[in-house]
């Protein structure tokens, strides 16, 4: 039973600590998270400094002689975490759960809660056991002899360096993966394969459903916005696309001049406060941040600024725009109610110089 002893604090301690390091990176995305399970703003600004910082405790305290006081908070913290959880279930309410910061943006589900409840019963395996004190990895590190405590220095350093690597290796494939399989696409195909890969989706096609989180705060869904009776227009943008920064004034334009017929709807990517002082700095509303290129790959859309054109009734309107030139003209047909359903936009001359990707 010590081995699973240590197994499960091990495990436990691993959890806490890379969700307190990663939401302590990140505090305002911590505000906002605990905002959208329904924590008043007031608490939420301090929360989203002490609720880490208790993780970080709890975490390192699973791996000293003091397993069972880390045990105690892991058991009470995932408790409160489980409860929170299930009351926004049952509201049909689904934020995203942010328990590792960045590295899950899903909404929560019932699978949050099958997680959960296997924390939970690590952490009462923990307290139900009398030798906590003595199956602890520090006690047991400290048992070793010379060598063998090298040879443990030796794996952890292999481990944190294994990992560092795919953190790495994981960026880099977020910010070039994209282009790369586009460029080969485009290099490997003929004019008429081409069009096909840059088109999007048909026209006439129901529009895939997206559930994503907004700058101003709450969660918005297509069905949602759907709901407003409008038609939508959806632009793609990224914070580091230098021509999403040329398209953001006449999206201002736009929203300012025809919010009353239509809706005008951004979705970006990435960090979701990095997002919302650039909708700020722009004054820029209807902001929705997506975690990578989730929403985008559903909609075959290959770079920013990308323009989607959604009819009130939920279906693809008309083929994709890529440039801001491209864009404006699309926009402009289209609140001037010069734009047919089934309209092929002649101005569209998408290539992979032509198109930002990130």
């Amino acid at each position: 039973m010590t081995a699973l002893t240590i197994i499960a604090s091990f495990i436990l301690a691993c959890v806490f600590i890379v969700a307190g390091f990663l939401k302590i990176a990140n505090r305002d995305n911590t505000s906002q998270t605990l905002i959208n399970f329904g924590v008043p703003k007031y608490f939420a600004g301090y929360l989203k400094t002490l609720l880490p910082i208790i993780e970080l405790i709890t975490g390192l305290l699973l791996l000293t002689p003091f397993a069972a006081c880390g045990a105690i908070a892991s058991l009470l913290l995932l408790i409160v975490f489980t409860s929170i959880v299930g009351i926004n279930l049952a509201k049909g309410v689904r934020p995203p759960c942010r328990c590792f910061g960045q590295l899950d943006s899903r909404p929560i589900s019932w699978r949050t809660l099958i997680r959960n409840f296997f924390l939970i019963m690590l952490a009462g395996f923990l307290l139900w056991q009398k030798n906590t004190e003595d199956a602890n990895l520090v006690t047991w590190f400290l048992s070793l002899s010379l060598l063998p405590r090298i040879g443990v220095i030796i794996c952890i350093i292999f481990l944190l360096q294994s990992a560092a690597i795919a953190w790495l290796l994981r960026q880099l494939w977020r910010q070039q993966g994209r282009l790369l399989l586009a460029i080969e696409g485009l290099q490997s195909s003929g004019p008429g394969e081409r069009k096909q890969i840059l088109s999007g989706l048909p026209v006439h096609s129901k529009a895939p459903g997206f559930e994503l989180d907004s700058v101003e705060g709450g969660v918005e869904t297509l069905t949602s916005l759907l709901e407003w009776g409008k038609d939508i227009l959806l632009f793609f943008t990224d914070p580091d696309c230098g021509p999403c920064h040329e398209l953001f004034p006449f999206i201002k334009k736009w929203q300012s001049n025809y919010e009353s017929e239509f809706l005008f709807i951004i979705i970006s990517r990435g960090d979701l406060m990095k997002t919302k002082q650039l909708a700020e700095k722009n004054e820029l509303v209807n902001v929705l941040v997506q975690n990578d290129w989730e929403v985008a790959l559903t909609y075959q859309v290959p770079g920013t600024p990308c323009f989607v054109f959604i009819s009130k009734d939920g279906l693809i309107g008309d083929q994709l725009a890529f440039d801001v030139n491209g864009i404006k003209v699309m926009v402009d047909k289209i609140i001037n109610g010069n734009h047919p359903v089934n309209y092929t936009n002649q101005y569209l001359k998408a290539s992979a110089a032509s198109v930002y990707y990130d």
